[in-house]
């Protein structure tokens, strides 16, 4: 297991201009596709998977909640 890893590590170093490249396109990508919900008439949220860990998990339901109903609690 250990031996994959580092296979995995090292050969991910070896593609760093790549990452580099595919991770800015994927913002720019994030960034158009934003735009385009907005000019739709659309409010995006954007909730990242580490806010729906149990620690966070009802913090971010419920600024969502509120970030939908326009600050209306239960």
């Amino acid at each position: 297991m250990v031996m994959k890893i580092v296979n995995i590590i090292s050969y991910l170093a070896q593609k760093t201009e790549w990452w580099k490249n595919k991770i800015s396109q994927t913002k720019e990508r994030d960034i158009q596709k934003m735009e385009e919900i907005v000019h739709l008439g659309w409010c995006p949220l954007v909730i990242w998977e580490c806010e729906l860990k149990p620690g966070k998990r009802e913090q971010t339901l419920n600024s969502v909640y509120l970030s939908i109903t326009g600050g209306e609690k239960l």
